[in-house]
């Protein structure tokens, strides 16, 4: 009477799937990719899944059956992986298993913790604009998951996809009730989600042949007593479970996986220029401890509760660094002194960007520079503008007024669709690694030869999130002089970096445009679907278009059916008494593969005699499947054949020719030769 424990099954607890791609015949020896025409059974099982608590024998209230099947759907299905270009008088397909349109976003904001590319074209319109209302996504990398999940059925279609939210939230969309309605814009069908969003749910959408999924993360305490649900907004909160007992500490916790963060990297276009690295983090008393996440009290402090697990301290190796978690008047880091500024940065605005660095001067960004040198070592403090007269892209003053000048790239919000403001620094302090020529040009020096940092110059980039207007609003509020206006203009702040140049690369002259080879830093962070009006067409809710026009199988093209008739094949060839697609000692099979819906097939001898004939004639479309008869229904554009004469005597081995005629199509003639196993009378 034991309790043994059995393995169930082995995956994620990653929701609810309902496409499957299977390349591979575990069960084969040998090579086990799939075979063209052979048939293959599947099995699908769901299952639910629940241990709240590890199971203890002793204890009646853990979970002895974590593992749940389900009972309704445990059936067998069948695939046969073929050509489909015979089909429907010549199929040509556009697209395939796993492949997407682009999502073009209308309302709305976030991306349910989904890495998001926007199209080369967007960023131009970006660039050009400023802003793109309809910000568009790549194939799979938008915050909707919309794939293709048959490439048959795809229609040649406008689609709108729409959130909705029971609870009229101004805010981040409450997972629970909010679902989300697909329309084919071209027919008027629409498709309603079958769950919430709570509810991470590949949904299928048969008869378009697309795949659905979209879900909002929610973060969960329950206090026994009641519950309190948040937002999966990047960064930690902290809950107190009894208030009224002062010695208890307040418990931390993340309220999205990994604390919001999904990935980053540095994408060069020429990789072998990797010429960019950075001020990498430390800890404790390190020179290098700029970026202050985790819980240590000691001084330099950590800011605690905001990312105690220090997730955002390996960002690129802690080379960039949310600004919210970025030292405030630490000696060499990248801000000075600034009041209040730390506590009024948002965590919650931290957003998807990309930092591009590049050598066209059209895309470069106008900029106010800042002071990076310590305090007392410049006629100006650290991170307060630097008043020297703005320069051009040539380096040169400008005659534009003071503080400005020219970033050489620019960022971009992939969450709003806006490009972003930049502000660099440089150090007065260190004019012989070009600290002082209002430039963003820093060199490979870290540390000079007494170990002072160098930092290449010290010419920090922070990523604003605000709308590029050339920084002028920043360059505003820090020229006012007041506390509260210069506390406002740094708290704008989203990402940090400390930047330089890798030992053994230079940057190039300021006529060939600085940058070695254009130069993308990607920061991904998960947002939670959340109102952002654009157009007010959804009342600000998150809704997108996409269109699957360029997707559509075409069908009935007579050039595609032509050449599919050069694909017209027998396999085995040679037969060598055994194929793959024979299932018992009493089969003999050959295939003949590739067919079109009508043909006749003709076996000879070499010398002419007719030793069979077959007819294929069966319905062109084979777009919904059906059940599994080969010799009835167009499921695999094969056709068997039993190694049998017109009246069943098993042929001779031997060398035997085939003529295929598809009337009004094409002919088609094979040389196919086999060798008969002999009869094993033990097998009858």
């Amino acid at each position: 009477n034991a309790d043994v424990p059995m393995l169930m099954v082995d995956g994620n607890d990653e929701g609810i799937r309902h496409t499957f791609r299977v390349l591979e015949d575990r069960f084969a020896e040998g090579d086990q990719r799939l075979v063209n025409h052979k048939t293959y059974y599947f099995s699908v099982v769901a299952y639910a899944y629940n241990n709240f608590k590890d199971y203890d024998p002793s204890n009646p209230t853990t979970q002895k059956l974590p593992f749940l099947q389900g009972r309704q759907n445990v059936k067998t299905y069948t695939a046969i992986p073929h050509i489909p270009a015979p089909e429907n008088g010549g199929t040509l397909l556009n697209s395939a298993w796993g492949e997407g349109p682009e999502l073009i976003r209308q309302e709305g904001m976030g991306n349910g913790g989904r890495v998001l590319e926007v199209t080369e074209e967007s960023v131009q319109r970006i660039l050009i604009n400023g802003f793109d209302p309809t910000v568009t996504y790549q194939g799979r990398f938008g915050p909707v998951d919309v794939m293709v999940a048959d490439p048959l059925k795809i229609p040649a279609a406008d689609f709108e996809l729409t959130f909705t939210d029971a609870s009229v939230s101004t805010e981040a969309l409450s997972a629970r009730e909010s679902s989300w309605k697909l329309t084919n814009l071209s027919t008027g069908e629409s498709v309603n989600s079958d769950q919430n969003l709570d509810i991470l749910n590949e949904q299928l959408v048969e008869k378009w042949g697309l795949a659905i999924t979209a879900f909002q993360d929610e973060f969960f305490v329950d206090f026994g007593s009641g519950s309190r649900r948040e937002s999966a907004y990047p960064g930690g909160i902290t809950v107190d479970f009894d208030p009224t007992d002062p010695n208890n500490d307040p418990t931390y916790f993340e309220r999205t996986v990994n604390n919001g963060f999904l990935e980053a990297s540095i994408v060069y276009e020429s990789a072998s220029k990797a010429w960019l690295t950075g001020v990498p983090d430390g800890e404790a008393q390190s020179l290098f401890n700029w970026i202050r996440a985790g819980l240590s009290p000691d001084d330099p402090a950590d800011y605690v509760g905001i990312d105690n697990n220090q997730v955002y301290e390996g960002v690129l190796g802690g080379t960039w660094a949310p600004a919210k978690l970025v030292a405030s008047n630490a000696e060499y880091g990248p801000l000075g002194s600034i009041i209040g500024v730390q506590p009024t940065i948002s965590f919650e605005n931290l957003h998807s960007v990309d930092v591009v660095f590049t050598p066209n001067k059209d895309e470069w960004t106008r900029s106010v520079v800042v002071e990076t040198s310590e305090d007392g070592l410049s006629i100006y403090n650290k991170s307060d503008v630097k008043l020297n007269p703005s320069v051009g892209k040539d380096g040169l003053p400008d005659g534009t007024g003071s503080g400005k000048s020219w970033f050489p790239g620019y960022a971009i919000d992939l969450e709003t669709g806006e490009r972003l403001n930049i502000i660099f620094g440089e150090s007065t302090w260190l004019a012989g690694s070009n600290g002082n020529d209002m430039l963003w040009n820093p060199t490979d020096e870290f540390f000079d030869p007494v170990f002072n940092p160098r930092y290449g110059g010290m010419h920090h980039i922070y990523v604003m999130n605000t709308r590029y207007d050339e920084g002028e609003e920043f360059f505003l509020l820090m020229q006012s002089g007041g506390t509260v206006d210069r506390r406002n203009a740094w708290n704008k702040a989203m990402w940090i970096s400390m930047p330089f140049v890798q030992s053994g690369f230079a940057l190039t002259s300021l006529a060939e445009g600085l940058i070695p080879t254009k130069t993308t830093v990607r920061l991904r962070v998960s947002q939670p679907y959340q109102v952002y009006p654009v157009d007010n067409t959804n009342s600000g809710y998150n809704k997108y278009r996409f269109s699957t026009q360029k997707l559509a199988a075409e069908t009935n093209v007579q050039s595609v059916a032509e050449t599919a008739c050069d694909n017209i094949n027998v396999v085995p060839n040679p037969y060598y008494a055994f194929s793959s697609y024979e299932t018992s000692t009493l089969d003999n099979t050959v295939k003949f593969t590739n067919l079109p819906a009508r043909c006749v097939i003709s076996i000879y001898a070499l010398d002419g005699t007719l030793i069979r004939r077959l007819s294929r004639d069966v319905a062109a479309d084979n777009t919904e499947g059906a059940a599994l008869n080969t010799a009835s229904s167009n499921q695999d554009t094969s056709l068997d054949w039993d190694l049998k004469n017109e009246v069943g005597v098993p042929v001779a081995s031997g060398i035997y020719l085939i003529h295929i005629d598809a009337e009004g199509l094409c002919e088609r003639t094979l040389k196919w030769m086999g060798v008969m196993r002999q009869i094993d009378l033990d097998t009858f």
